[in-house]
Order: structure tokens, then sequence, then C-alpha cells
């Protein structure tokens, strides 16, 4: 004789099982989402998975300050752009290339500002409380004396984002190089 089933376990519904579910298994925390060390198995809320895909989809929207033979003058909206989505600021840099030799700055610090305004270009305004540079003779802003310190971070939806150069090297003022905006789409 076949072996009877409980009615209570035939009758449960999707919610009752995905309530055990969520009873016997925790949601994993933004700590261990972010560090992925956690060998445990855990479950991930929808506010979780949306944070882990933002994580993984980071872009970098960059902008040319010349081209490689263009010598640098310290000018205001230099190049710039326009951005149809909102944007996370994480990290900014600023570069040259190393292989042209007249390209890299010396003499005195290459100093840019990043602005973002309106698609009119009213309301400009500084995404940086302490500007992005690079030092004299080098060839990027990781080694720059002092650090660019991001003050907004979130870019709103149709923006304009452009770049002033604010000082120049004052034996070679440097040539071509490009600004970097790292993040993601909000």
């Amino acid at each position: 004789m076949a072996e009877k089933i409980p009615k209570t376990a035939v009758n449960r519904t999707d919610s009752d099982i995905e309530a055990a579910y969520n009873n016997q298994v925790a949601a994993a925390s933004q700590a261990e989402a972010e560090a992925g060390t956690v060998t445990a198995i855990r479950r991930f809320t929808p506010e979780r998975l949306k944070q882990a895909i933002k994580k993984l989809a980071k872009e970098t929207i960059v902008i040319a300050l010349a081209g490689k033979d263009t010598d640098h003058v310290e000018a205001t909206n230099v190049n710039g752009l326009h951005i149809d989505f909102a944007f996370y600021v994480e990290s900014v840099s600023l570069e040259f290339d190393p292989k042209w030799t007249d390209a890299i700055p010396t003499g005195s610090v290459f100093t840019v500002d990043i602005n973002v305004s309106d698609k009119d270009g009213t309301n400009e305004a500084s995404i940086l409380s302490t500007k992005l540079s690079v030092n004299a003779g080098e060839p990027h802003s990781s080694t720059a004396a002092t650090a660019a310190v991001i003050s907004t971070n979130a870019i709103a939806q149709y923006k304009y984002i452009n770049v002033d150069v604010d000082g120049i090297g004052s034996t070679l003022p440097g040539k071509g190089g490009f600004v970097k905006i790292n993040g993601y789409r909000t």
C-alpha cells in the first residue's frame, strides 16, 4: 500500500514555500555581497542583486583634451559631451601617453577641473573639490602629489560634462591627454 502524504504538505502555497526558504537561508549582507568571500549558501534580495549588477556594470567616460600634436593652453570648456543617462562617479583620472616624448607636461603641475551643467551650459558646477592633476614629468594622475577629491558623485540624466584646463606645464605645456570618469549608470 502506498504511503499517505500528509494533507498539509500537498496544499502548500508558493508563499508558504518561499517563507520556509527565507527562514532557512540567510540573506547576504552588503559586506558579504561585495567581498564575495563567504562560502555558505546565501540568498540575494532584489536590492542586493541590483547592487551587484551595478558593481559589475562599470563604465568609463573618456574626454580627450587635445590632439597629440596640439600644445595645451589654459582654457575653459576645452572639450565635453552630453550624457543621456544618470551616472555615479566613483573615480577620475588624467593621463598622457608616455610614448610621445613631448606629450607629458614638464616644469609645473598640469591641472584640470571637471564640470557638469545643463545641456544649454547653464548652472555649471565642478564635481571636484580638489582638482585633478598630473605632476610635472609624470604621465598619470595616480602619482599626483595631491589626489583629486570628488565632491559630487551623482550626475543627473541629460547633463553636459566638460573639462577646463587650469594649469599647464611651464617648460613643455603637454599635448594630447584625456580625462577618465569611472563609475556606473544609475
